[in-house]
C-alpha cells in the first residue's frame, strides 16, 4: 500500500456494504494507516521545545522562538499555548502583537484561556491588554464575555492576582464612546437592585394581560432596529441592556428557587412565564442571546417556557424569537428534517409521531420538548410579526442558576476540539457539543439539544407499554430501534444503526479521555438519526461522583448498546473497533490542541476536575499514548472494549441510580 493509499484510506469513509466480508485483521490494518513522520513533530509541546533550548545560547533561543511565532503556521491555538509557557519577555511581548494577526473568530473560542491567563499570569496580562482593549472598543459581544468570565475567575483565584484583573473588569464596563441616545423600552431603568421589588402574580388572565402589553411595546419598535448588528462598538446603553436583561433571567431562576409557595412545577412554569411575560414588556432593541451575536431579541415566546427538573435548583427554558444579522444560523442544533437520506419523508413523519408517545405531557419539564424542533419553528413562525422574513429564527436558551458552568463550559470546549480534529482527518465520529456561556461563578446559558429522547425515557416508557401488554419481559435498546426505524437489516435502521456506532465510538473516546463519570440513562440521549449522545459534564478527569469512584471502566458499553451494533461476533461491531483505533491515531497527532488546553486552565484553578492538581495534566496527556506504536494502539483497543464490555461497575452504577433515583 502507497503512501497515498493511505492519506486516501484516512480520509474516506469504509462503505458498510463491505464490512461482512472483512474479518478484525483486515479492518485494524485499514484503521491504522498514519504518517508516522507527523505523530509527534507537528503538535510538540512548547514545554518540551523550551527544555530543548534550554542549553543553547539565549539570543538563539529567542530567534527560534521569534521564528516560530512568525511562521505562517501560527495560529490561535499555538498562541494560547504559548502564552502560558514561553518566559523570556522579549518572545512574550512579540507574541502579544501577533494576537492582532490572528483571525478574531479563531482566537474567540480561546476566550476562556486568554481571560484565564490574563487574571493568574500577570506577564501575560501586560502584553495581552492591548489587545482586549482594542476588541473592547469595536465589539460588544466581546466586551460583555470578557467581563462574564472576569466574573467568574476573579472569585476563583487567591486575592493576590485581583488587583488588575478588578482593572480590567472596570474598564471594560466604561462606555468608550461619549453620548447615547435614548433607550429603547424601560430596560435602561432597571437594575438588579430592584428586581426584588417584583411581584408574583399567578394566573391565565394575568398572563394574556401582559402578553397584549408586550405585544403592544414590540409594535412600537421599528424592524431596522432590531436588524441592527450588535457586534458593533459599544457603548454603555448597549452593556447596560445587555447585562440587565441577563441578570434578570438570572434573577428569575433564583428567585424560583428561594420561593417555597410553589409545591409543583406546574404551579412554577406559571409564576415563570409570567415573570417572563414583564420581562418581554421591558425588551429594548439592544439585547442578543449570546451564544452568537447575530441576532437581536424582539419577543419571548412565554407560554413555551417550563422549568426542568431538578433536585435543589430551578433551571428553566425559554424560546426567543429573534431577526439576524444575515439569514444564515451556523449552530450544532439539527433540525429533524435532516434525517438521513435513507429516510423518506413518511418514514421522518413517523419517527416524530412514535418519539411523542415517549413524552410525559402531564410534566411541563419533559412536554416541553415534546415537540420535534422543526415543529415548533414553523408553528411559532406562522403566528409571528416577522412570519415571512428571512432574518427570522428562534433561539432556545436554559438557564441555570446556583452552580458554577465553568467546569461544563470547559467539557464542551474539549468536545468541540475533539470534533474538529476528527473532522480534519476524516475519522466518521459523531459528536454533537453544545454551547454554554458562563456569566459568573454560580449561573450560566445552556444550548438544549433538542430533538433527543434519554435512554431513561426509552427504557421507562418501553416498560410501562411491555406491561400493559401483559409482557414481564425487560425491555431493551434494540426493540426501540426496531419500533422506530424499522426491521433490522432494512435501510433505515442501517442507516441509524450506522449513526449509532459513529457516535458510540466518539463518546466512548471522549469518555476515555475525559474520564467522563456520572454516566447513567438520564445522561444519554439518542436523537431520531439513531446518534448516540452524552450530556451533563459535571465530573471528569479527577473528579466522580461524592468521590466514590464507581465507575472504573474506559467507558459505558453494556450489553444493549453492543447488541444495537449486531453483536460482539458481527462485523458492525468491529467497524466499532476500527473507529476507536482511528479515532485513537487521529487524536495521539493533535494531542497538544486538548492537553493544552487543559494546561491553561489547571494553574490554581478551583474547578473540582482539577482536584488532582498537575497529576491530572499528566494523567489525560499519558492516556493519548504518543509514544505508542499502531500495533501497541489496536492492542489498546482491545483492552479498553475489554475492560468495558458489560462491566460490573457499569451495571452497578446503573442499579444505584435506579433504587436510588428512579433511573431506568
Amino acid at each position: 500500500m502507497t503512501s497515498e493509499d493511505n492519506v486516501n484510506y484516512t480520509r474516506k469513509e469504509p462503505d458498510l456494504k463491505d464490512v461482512p466480508v472483512q474479518n478484525e485483521e483486515k479492518l485494524i490494518d485499514k484503521a491504522s494507516t498514519v504518517d508516522e513522520d507527523n505523530v509527534t513533530k507537528k503538535d510538540e509541546s512548547p514545554i518540551e521545545i523550551e527544555k530543548e533550548n534550554a542549553t543553547k545560547p539565549e539570543h538563539d533561543r529567542q530567534s527560534w522562538t521569534m521564528r516560530l511565532l512568525s511562521s505562517d503556521s501560527f495560529n490561535a491555538s499555538m498562541a494560547v499555548e504559548y502564552l502560558n509557557s514561553i518566559l523570556d519577555k522579549p518572545s512574550l511581548t512579540f507574541l502579544g502583537k501577533r494576537l492582532f494577526d490572528l483571525p478574531e473568530k479563531d482566537l474567540d473560542f480561546y476566550l476562556p484561556q486568554l481571560i484565564y491567563l490574563y487574571v493568574t499570569k500577570i506577564d501575560v496580562a501586560s502584553v495581552t491588554h492591548a489587545y482586549i482593549e482594542e476588541r473592547h472598543k469595536n465589539n460588544g459581544q466581546f466586551t460583555v464575555l470578557c467581563i462574564w468570565l472576569l466574573n467568574c475567575f476573579i472569585r476563583n483565584i487567591p486575592n493576590k492576582y485581583d488587583n488588575h484583573a478588578l482593572m480590567l473588569r472596570s474598564l471594560l464596563s466604561k462606555s468608550s464612546t461619549s453620548g447615547s441616545s435614548n433607550p429603547s423600552g424601560n430596560m435602561m431603568t432597571l437594575s438588579l437592585d430592584r428586581l426584588e421589588e417584583t411581584n408574583w402574580t399567578i394566573g391565565a388572565k394575568y398572563i394574556d394581560t401582559v402578553v397584549a402589553q408586550s405585544q403592544s411595546t414590540i409594535l412600537t419598535t421599528t424592524l431596522d432596529s432590531y436588524e441592527k448588528p450588535r457586534y458593533g462598538p459599544i457603548n454603555t446603553q448597549l452593556l447596560t441592556n445587555q447585562q440587565n436583561f441577563i441578570g434578570r433571567l438570572v434573577f428569575i431562576g433564583e428567585k424560583l428557587t428561594e420561593n417555597h409557595l410553589f409545591s409543583s412545577k406546574q404551579e412554577k412554569t406559571i409564576a415563570l412565564q409570567s415573570e417572563l411575560n414583564m420581562l418581554n414588556t421591558m425588551l429594548p432593541s439592544s439585547v442578543w442571546i449570546p451564544f452568537d451575536f447575530e441576532n437581536t431579541i424582539f419577543n419571548i415566546c412565554v407560554k413555551e417556557s417550563a422549568v426542568l427538573n431538578s433536585k435543589d435548583k430551578v433551571p428553566y427554558v425559554f424560546f426567543a424569537e429573534v431577526i439576524r444579522s444575515t439569514p444564515h444560523y451556523n449552530s450544532n442544533i439539527k433540525p429533524s428534517s435532516s434525517l438521513d437520506p435513507g429516510i423518506r419523508k413518511s418514514q421522518s413523519e413517523s419517527i416524530l409521531q412514535k418519539n411523542k408517545s415517549y413524552h410525559d405531557l402531564t410534566d411541563p419539564s419533559i412536554a416541553v420538548f415534546a415537540e420535534s424542533w422543526s415543529e415548533k419553528k414553523s408553528r411559532i413562525r406562522r403566528f409571528s410579526r416577522y412570519e415571512n422574513h428571512s432574518k427570522w429564527d428562534l433561539i432556545p436558551v436554559i438557564v441555570k442558576t446556583g452552580d458554577d458552568l465553568s467546569q461544563e463550559a470547559f467539557a464542551q470546549q474539549l468536545l468541540f476540539t475533539f470534533k474538529e480534529l476528527w473532522h480534519e482527518e476524516g475519522v466518521p465520529l459523531y459528536l454533537r457539543p453544545y454551547k454554554i456561556v458562563c456569566i459568573g461563578s454560580d449561573a450560566g446559558l445552556i444550548e438544549p439539544v433538542l430533538d433527543t429522547l434519554s435512554l431513561h425515557q426509552i427504557k421507562r416508557h418501553l416498560t410501562n407499554l411491555f406491561r400493559v401488554n401483559g409482557n414481564p419481559a425487560t425491555p431493551l435498546l434494540k426493540h426501540h430501534f426496531e419500533n422506530v426505524f424499522g426491521p433490522v437489516n432494512s435501510e433505515n435502521y442501517v442507516n441509524a444503526q450506522k449513526n449509532f456506532i459513529q457516535s458510540t465510538a466518539a463518546y466512548s473516546l471522549v469518555s476515555y479521555y475525559l474520564q467522563l463519570k456520572d454516566r447513567h440513562n438520564g445522561n444519554i440521549l439518542l436523537d431520531m438519526e439513531g446518534h448516540l449522545i452524552h450530556i451533563d459534564y459535571g465530573f471528569l478527569l479527577s473528579s466522580s461522583p461524592r468521590n466514590l469512584g464507581f465507575e472504573t471502566a474506559p467507558f459505558k458499553l453494556t450489553t444493549e448498546i453492543i447488541d444495537v451494533m449486531g453483536g460482539i461476533d458481527s462485523d458492525m461491531f468491529l467497524y466499532y473497533k476500527s473507529l476507536l483505533l482511528r479515532g485513537l491515531m487521529a487524536a495521539r497527532k493533535h494531542h497538544r490542541r486538548i492537553v493544552s488546553l487543559a494546561e491553561v486552565m489547571s494553574t490554581g484553578s478551583k474547578m473540582q476536575c482539577f482536584r488532582a492538581g498537575h497529576e491530572t495534566v499528566r494523567a489525560l496527556e499519558a492516556r493519548f499514548h504518543v509514544s505508542s506504536t499502531d500495533e501497541q494502539l489496536q492492542q489498546l483497543v482491545d483492552t479498553l472494549v475489554e475492560g468495558s464490555r458489560d462491566s460490573y461497575t457499569t451495571r452497578f452504577y446503573d442499579s444505584f441510580q435506579y433504587y436510588t433515583n428512579g433511573i431506568h
